[in-house]
């Protein structure tokens, strides 16, 4: 692998292997070699290696195996092999534009990213929802301007995730030294360090759509058995209590998590699932306690 990497996408993968090789290709059509591609199988059992070998002889790609662990512990290995200054976490049935890259080098080209060092920045995305992995009816991201963004929470209790893995880039450096990927999560550990990033850095976004995240209806959360409340919920207790959120401010932090849990609460009510419930009102009665 040369030595002149920029950009490092990570793609953990279990079981996908149907999925893949179009993921991988979406990256590998950006004509450019200063970009490196990690797989991280995490105990796949579906012959995920043997489905991808053509793709290995790519030089720009690297194939790593890991006992089954987690999509967290998967991301974070691949880190720890990464080469390039800037990381991509990308899951392995979404898929990347062509032009992703070129939009990552502008980013960095901007005045304003140079001057205030933005290490994190994202562009605009994309659903689609159909399970055989074909990009169709798309469902795009709206109301995203283009500029230092300082919107994730707002967006968030209105209604509009902020941004996924795939189309956010990272300087490896603030990973590094971020709470990273939490492990031993089933859901949420992404979000959770989004409100890191939201809460500690500058972020820039970009209106270009570079990104189509699949949505499994299958696997939405309404649809799952959740006993416990996502981490993201406890990191921003723990910055209301600390004051650890220099780049918003607290009255954003409280909104965030009334919102998230009237969200958890009425899946608590749908699943009448009392522990829950539980959780949510502990968490509520101690959230009003602090205002």
């Amino acid at each position: 692998m040369e030595n002149n990497i920029q950009y490092s996408y990570i793609i953990p993968t279990y079981n996908r292997s149907k999925t893949i090789i179009k993921t991988i290709n979406s990256v590998l059509n950006q004509d450019r070699h200063d970009y490196e591609v990690i797989i991280v199988d995490d105990g796949s059992t579906d012959n995920t290696k043997g489905k991808i070998s053509d793709i290995l002889s790519d030089r720009r790609v690297t194939y790593l195996y890991q006992k089954n662990s987690g999509v967290s512990v998967a991301r974070n290995f691949g880190e720890k092999n990464a080469t390039g200054k800037y990381l991509i976490f990308l899951d392995s049935d979404d898929l990347i534009n062509k032009n992703q890259l070129e939009v990552f080098d502008s980013i960095l080209d901007k005045d304003i990213v140079k001057e205030l060092d933005i290490g994190v920045f994202f562009t605009n995305y994309e659903y689609y929802y159909n399970n055989d992995g074909e990009p169709e009816n798309n469902i795009p991201r709206e109301n995203l301007v283009e500029g230092v963004y300082n919107n994730f929470f707002l967006d968030f209790i209105l209604g509009t995730q902020p941004f996924l893995v795939g189309c956010v880039c990272i300087r490896r450096d603030i990973f590094k030294n971020s709470n990273k990927f939490l492990p031993d999560r089933s859901f949420g550990e992404d979000q959770s360090l989004w409100v890191d990033l939201a809460c500690d850095e500058y972020i820039y976004s970009s209106n270009e759509f570079t990104f189509k995240y699949r949505q499994l209806t299958e696997d939405s959360l309404m649809k799952r058995k959740v006993d416990s409340l996502p981490p993201d919920i406890n990191n921003v207790h723990h910055r209301l209590i600390s004051g650890e959120h220099r780049r918003v401010e607290a009255y954003q932090l409280r909104n965030y998590l009334r919102r998230r849990y009237i969200s958890f609460l009425k899946l608590a009510i749908k699943d009448i699932n009392l522990s829950l419930f539980s959780q949510v009102l502990k968490g509520y009665i101690s959230l009003l306690r602090k205002n």
